[in-house]
């Protein structure tokens, strides 16, 4: 798979996650499991300095991981406040 299929479908799977969690849906183990995977991924291909991404792919990679940020927020502070 391509970097843009990848980003398209990580993008389309990340927004269906955060939608169910502004909509107060709990976050699967499996779920969370994927997450964490493609943050580490996206991390990695960050951190390559690799002339085959483009700036518009940087970009988007970024993006993603402040997608992926937010949703590990949203579900820290869910689980918190279950808790409290």
């Amino acid at each position: 798979m391509c970097l843009d299929h990848y980003l398209d479908e990580a993008f389309t799977r990340t927004t269906s996650t955060l939608e169910l969690c502004q909509q107060g849906h709990p976050v699967d183990s499996r779920t969370l499991d994927w997450l964490m995977a493609q943050g580490e991924f996206t991390v990695q291909l960050l951190s390559k300095e690799s002339h085959w991404h483009s700036q518009e792919q940087r970009a988007r990679l970024l993006e993603l991981l402040l997608c992926l940020t937010n949703i590990q927020e949203y579900v820290r502070h869910h689980s918190v406040s279950k808790v409290s």
